[in-house]
């Protein structure tokens, strides 16, 4: 039996793009209010500290999902070889 890699289809592949950068749009214009109400009181400098703190944040968010939902895919794709074989 080969085993074979399964890729998701292209246009899954293009909506999951499609919503990751409408995701990055909203952080990117909510970081833009948050940098310019910090910049009218001289604190330019927290507000790019504040930027990258949120950015690595959603970073850190988004690959624990990503690994959950792995995860999950694997324990399903295990179970079904296991009911096929029984």
């Amino acid at each position: 039996m080969t085993r074979t890699s399964h890729q998701p289809h292209p246009l899954a592949r293009a909506q999951a793009l499609d919503t990751w950068a409408v995701a990055r749009e909203r952080a990117i214009e909510k970081l833009v209010h948050e940098t310019e109400a910090l910049e009218e009181h001289n604190l330019t400098k927290d507000a790019a500290y504040l930027a990258i703190s949120r950015l690595r944040e959603s970073v850190r968010r988004e690959r624990a999902e990503a690994a959950a939902l792995r995860a999950t895919w694997d324990r399903c794709r295990k179970s079904e070889r296991t009911w096929e074989w029984s």
